[in-house]
């Protein structure tokens, strides 16, 4: 079972989410914005920095670049945020 807003695909626990086998968490300060994720079968590695906080469509900008990458380096695995 998950409670909102978790699902089968995106979860959270003790500060460490999981996203289609990708773990990490995104954060912000006042003018950044981070994603950082590990995707262990693949031993792979995807931080995205931004020096903004201004967002697009209701989505900060480190997520959205990280979805972006993730469709294009792990199509299998792409990170919702």
């Amino acid at each position: 079972m998950t409670l909102p807003p978790n699902t089968p695909q995106k979860h959270y626990g003790l500060g460490m989410g999981e996203v289609n086998g990708w773990r990490g968490h995104t954060g912000e300060l006042p003018g950044y914005n981070v994603a950082a994720y590990y995707l262990l079968d693949q031993k792979a590695t995807l931080i995205v920095l931004v020096n903004s906080d201004i967002p697009l469509e209701k989505k900060n900008p480190a997520p959205i670049l990280s979805e972006a990458i993730s469709k294009i380096i792990t199509p299998d695995n792409v990170i919702i945020p």
